[in-house]
């Protein structure tokens, strides 16, 4: 498996096929804090042939680019950063577009033809946009492997002036319901957090019991540990240290928009 990881878009691609399961079965997802204005209603748009494409269309490098390519190419560069995290130091010439504004701002960017990579701190954020782009239409959307960390680890510099100003071109013509779509999964549920877990708080919460465990009737249902996905080959997951877990599935990557919605949609149930 390449060190960017499948599983850097188990989030981003689980929890847009939840959303797309909970419009069509009229279940609404867990309430998550916006950062930006958006939509208010959820769209009901079923993204499980959106997301089989995009699996089916990935390479064999995850649509990563080496920080020596970037050197070499010079490709039109989206810093999806926060504002105060890209001020303290960005690839000359980067443009700065928070993650939760992409999916809108659509008329800052190049060409659809045009090839653009996306930068973060370590590649996550940057995995999500690159995903974004691509079933917008951006065929040529890719991720810095490694995000600012590795262009630093390279020896390559950053700075903190001049700020590139976002272009305002035209706005391409895209699918609008999927990009409603998309913007509303960036700005109402993408976690602030941006959907990550290290290995401390994963061994941590592997060891939670359902509160109903504990007490007949609860207040509030806790379902305990959670559900993990594991979206490597079948012969990589029986070696890896995910299989040891009591809650945890196998299901490869390309696999996981047929698999997805035969499982049940966890949800928090108050008793009050």
């Amino acid at each position: 498996m390449p060190k960017f990881g499948i599983g850097k878009l188990v989030l981003f691609l689980g929890g847009l096929l939840i959303l797309s399961l909970s419009a069509c079965n009229s279940v609404l997802p867990v309430p998550v804090p916006s950062v930006t204005p958006g939509p208010q209603r959820q769209p009901n748009v079923d993204m499980k042939p959106i997301l089989r494409d995009f699996l089916a269309n990935l390479p064999a490098d995850w649509n990563l680019v080496s920080v020596q390519s970037v050197v070499a190419a010079s490709p039109f560069i989206v810093d999806v950063r926060q504002p105060e995290d890209y001020a303290r130091g960005f690839i000359a010439g980067a443009i700065n577009l928070p993650l939760r504004e992409l999916a809108r701002s659509l008329s800052a960017l190049p060409g659809l033809d045009q090839d653009i990579v996306l930068v973060d701190e370590t590649g996550h954020r940057a995995a999500i946009g690159m995903a974004i782009l691509q079933m917008l239409g951006y065929r040529k959307a890719k991720t810095l492997e490694g995000g600012i960390r590795a262009w630093q680890a390279a020896k390559q510099s950053v700075v903190t002036a001049p700020v590139p100003q976002r272009p305002t071109g035209q706005t391409p013509v895209v699918n609008a319901q999927v990009q409603t779509m998309l913007d509303y999964y960036l700005v109402h549920t993408l976690p602030i957090d941006w959907g990550m877990m290290d290995a401390t708080a994963l061994t941590a919460d592997q060891k939670l019991s359902p509160s109903s465990a504990g007490e007949a009737m609860p207040e509030t249902y806790d379902q305990g540990a959670s559900l993990i996905i594991d979206l490597d080959l079948p012969a990589e997951f029986e070696q890896s240290s995910i299989a040891n877990f009591n809650r945890a599935l196998n299901i490869p990557l390309r696999q996981l928009p047929d698999k997805l919605d035969q499982m049940p949609l966890q949800e928090t149930i108050d008793w009050a």
